[in-house]
């Protein structure tokens, strides 16, 4: 695999948190067709469950120098989905100039 294509694999992942049976979990989001979040909606169990904007809360997961990161980012999906996107352009900005700068070393 070439570096690019390295670069290219890196993934943010946007998840929700929520409370079950009194233990706060979290979970993948669910997209609908045409790409957005479908709001309070995770799979727990292998059964589709809804939670209220109250009961749910929204984060980033992705790795940063090999550790994972969490980054909160609130109680709204669409700009959930839009921090994801900013930052798997800066991942990929940042990784970029890492392998250039490791090119022309």
């Amino acid at each position: 695999m070439s570096e690019n294509q390295k670069i290219r694999k890196r993934k943010v992942t946007v998840m929700i948190r929520v409370k079950v049976d009194g233990k706060w979990i979290r979970k993948p989001v669910l997209y609908r067709e045409e790409g957005k979040i479908r709001a309070g909606c995770v799979t727990i169990d292998g059964e589709e469950r809804t939670f209220g904007v109250d009961e749910c809360s929204y984060e980033l997961s992705y790795y940063e120098g090999g550790q994972k990161r969490l980054l909160a980012i609130g109680k709204n999906a669409t700009e959930a989905e839009t921090q994801r996107v900013i930052r798997v352009e800066q991942t990929y900005a940042a990784a970029l100039h890492a392998a250039e700068k490791n090119m022309f070393a």
